[in-house]
Protein backbone atom coordinates (compact mmCIF):
# COMPACT_ATOMS: atom_id res chain seq x y z
CA UNK A 1 0.00 0.00 0.00
CA UNK A 2 1.21 3.51 -1.33
CA UNK A 3 1.20 6.30 0.86
CA UNK A 4 1.13 9.97 -0.36
CA UNK A 5 2.28 13.26 1.78
CA UNK A 6 1.37 16.66 1.57
CA UNK A 7 2.72 19.35 3.39
CA UNK A 8 -0.23 21.86 4.84
CA UNK A 9 0.08 25.52 5.51
CA UNK A 10 3.66 25.50 6.95
CA UNK A 11 4.17 28.80 9.40
CA UNK A 12 7.40 29.99 11.39
CA UNK A 13 7.00 28.83 14.79
CA UNK A 14 9.23 31.71 16.41
CA UNK A 15 10.49 35.36 15.19
CA UNK A 16 14.17 33.69 14.57
CA UNK A 17 12.67 31.55 11.90
CA UNK A 18 14.74 28.60 13.16
CA UNK A 19 11.63 26.39 13.51
CA UNK A 20 8.66 25.80 11.36
CA UNK A 21 5.41 24.03 12.26
CA UNK A 22 3.20 22.46 9.55
CA UNK A 23 0.73 19.58 8.90
CA UNK A 24 1.33 16.77 7.19
CA UNK A 25 -1.61 15.19 5.82
CA UNK A 26 -0.69 11.71 4.16
CA UNK A 27 -3.02 9.90 1.80
CA UNK A 28 -3.14 6.19 1.57
CA UNK A 29 -4.22 4.08 -1.85
CA UNK A 30 -7.63 3.30 0.10
CA UNK A 31 -8.12 7.19 0.03
CA UNK A 32 -8.08 7.41 3.74
CA UNK A 33 -6.03 10.29 5.31
CA UNK A 34 -4.50 10.79 8.08
CA UNK A 35 -2.96 14.67 9.66
CA UNK A 36 -0.16 15.11 11.75
CA UNK A 37 1.05 18.62 13.03
CA UNK A 38 4.72 18.96 13.70
CA UNK A 39 7.09 21.26 15.10
CA UNK A 40 10.25 20.52 12.80
CA UNK A 41 13.69 22.64 13.24
CA UNK A 42 17.47 21.75 11.67
CA UNK A 43 19.12 21.50 14.61
CA UNK A 44 22.53 19.00 13.39
CA UNK A 45 21.39 20.67 9.72
CA UNK A 46 20.89 17.71 8.08
CA UNK A 47 16.39 17.07 9.26
CA UNK A 48 15.11 16.25 5.77
CA UNK A 49 11.67 17.28 6.59
CA UNK A 50 13.35 20.93 6.92
CA UNK A 51 14.85 20.22 3.67
CA UNK A 52 11.43 19.54 1.92
CA UNK A 53 9.69 22.43 3.48
CA UNK A 54 12.37 25.05 2.53
CA UNK A 55 12.27 23.18 -1.60
CA UNK A 56 8.88 23.37 -1.49
CA UNK A 57 7.89 26.64 0.10
CA UNK A 58 9.31 30.09 -0.29
CA UNK A 59 10.53 31.97 2.60
CA UNK A 60 7.52 34.48 1.59
CA UNK A 61 4.83 31.58 1.43
CA UNK A 62 6.10 30.24 5.67
CA UNK A 63 5.71 34.60 5.93
CA UNK A 64 2.50 34.62 4.54
CA UNK A 65 1.45 31.51 6.51
CA UNK A 66 2.54 33.06 9.72
CA UNK A 67 1.09 36.67 8.88
CA UNK A 68 -2.89 34.38 7.83
CA UNK A 69 -2.15 32.35 11.06
CA UNK A 70 -1.36 35.39 13.55
CA UNK A 71 -4.30 37.30 12.00
CA UNK A 72 -6.72 34.13 12.60
CA UNK A 73 -5.43 33.61 16.40
CA UNK A 74 -6.07 37.63 16.74
CA UNK A 75 -9.57 37.62 15.31
CA UNK A 76 -10.27 34.52 17.81
CA UNK A 77 -9.37 36.33 20.73
CA UNK A 78 -10.64 39.17 20.10
CA UNK A 79 -14.31 37.70 19.37
CA UNK A 80 -13.30 35.86 22.64
CA UNK A 81 -13.08 38.85 24.62
CA UNK A 82 -16.34 40.57 23.14
CA UNK A 83 -17.89 37.54 24.09
CA UNK A 84 -16.65 37.90 27.60
CA UNK A 85 -17.28 41.87 27.93
CA UNK A 86 -20.65 41.09 26.54
CA UNK A 87 -21.45 38.47 28.94
CA UNK A 88 -19.57 40.17 32.26
CA UNK A 89 -21.96 43.62 30.98
CA UNK A 90 -24.97 41.23 31.35
CA UNK A 91 -24.27 39.57 34.51
CA UNK A 92 -23.77 43.30 35.67
CA UNK A 93 -27.12 44.11 34.71
CA UNK A 94 -28.77 41.13 36.18
CA UNK A 95 -26.84 41.98 39.66
CA UNK A 96 -28.15 45.07 39.62
CA UNK A 97 -31.35 44.16 38.88
CA UNK A 98 -31.79 41.78 41.47
CA UNK A 99 -30.55 44.12 43.76
CA UNK A 100 -33.28 46.59 42.64
CA UNK A 101 -35.56 43.73 43.84
CA UNK A 102 -33.98 42.89 46.89
CA UNK A 103 -34.46 46.57 47.72
CA UNK A 104 -38.13 46.92 46.76
CA UNK A 105 -38.42 43.81 48.50
CA UNK A 106 -37.78 46.39 51.82
CA UNK A 107 -40.72 47.84 53.53
CA UNK A 108 -39.40 51.13 53.76
CA UNK A 109 -38.83 51.15 50.18
CA UNK A 110 -42.04 49.57 48.82
CA UNK A 111 -44.09 51.67 51.09
CA UNK A 112 -42.80 54.99 50.15
CA UNK A 113 -44.94 57.29 48.64
CA UNK A 114 -42.05 59.50 47.14
CA UNK A 115 -42.26 58.24 43.28
CA UNK A 116 -39.53 60.97 42.61
CA UNK A 117 -36.88 58.79 44.88
CA UNK A 118 -38.27 55.41 43.41
CA UNK A 119 -37.45 56.08 40.12
CA UNK A 120 -34.28 57.07 40.84
CA UNK A 121 -34.06 53.47 42.30
CA UNK A 122 -35.27 52.22 39.05
CA UNK A 123 -33.20 54.41 36.93
CA UNK A 124 -29.93 53.29 38.48
CA UNK A 125 -27.23 51.34 36.31
CA UNK A 126 -24.35 50.63 38.92
CA UNK A 127 -24.68 49.74 42.51
CA UNK A 128 -23.30 53.10 44.12
CA UNK A 129 -26.36 55.24 42.41
CA UNK A 130 -28.73 52.29 43.13
CA UNK A 131 -27.55 52.45 47.08
CA UNK A 132 -27.04 56.49 47.12
CA UNK A 133 -30.85 56.46 45.61
CA UNK A 134 -32.14 53.96 47.81
CA UNK A 135 -30.27 55.97 50.99
CA UNK A 136 -31.62 59.06 49.76
CA UNK A 137 -35.26 57.94 49.63
CA UNK A 138 -34.94 56.31 53.42
CA UNK A 139 -33.84 59.57 54.81
CA UNK A 140 -36.43 61.90 52.70
CA UNK A 141 -39.23 59.39 54.13
CA UNK A 142 -37.36 59.73 57.97
CA UNK A 143 -37.53 63.17 57.59
CA UNK A 144 -40.64 63.42 56.28
CA UNK A 145 -42.10 61.18 59.45
CA UNK A 146 -40.16 63.93 61.61
CA UNK A 147 -42.21 67.07 59.60
CA UNK A 148 -39.31 68.08 58.21
CA UNK A 149 -39.08 69.09 54.57
CA UNK A 150 -36.21 67.89 52.47
CA UNK A 151 -35.29 69.06 48.83
CA UNK A 152 -36.76 66.96 46.18
CA UNK A 153 -34.80 64.34 44.90
CA UNK A 154 -32.30 64.87 41.95
CA UNK A 155 -31.20 67.65 44.17
CA UNK A 156 -27.42 68.43 44.08
CA UNK A 157 -26.68 68.41 48.03
CA UNK A 158 -22.94 70.83 48.55
CA UNK A 159 -22.30 72.14 51.69
CA UNK A 160 -23.24 75.66 53.61
CA UNK A 161 -19.89 76.75 54.67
Amino acid sequence: MATTREILKPRWDNDSKTAVTATFRYTDDDGSIRDAKATITNAGGNNPDWAEVMDTFSTEDLDANTAERVAHITSVNTERDERHQGEKERQLQEHIFDNKLTLFENDHVSNSEDVDRKREIRKSQNDIDLHIATVDLMIADAFKRAGIELPAANTTWTSSE
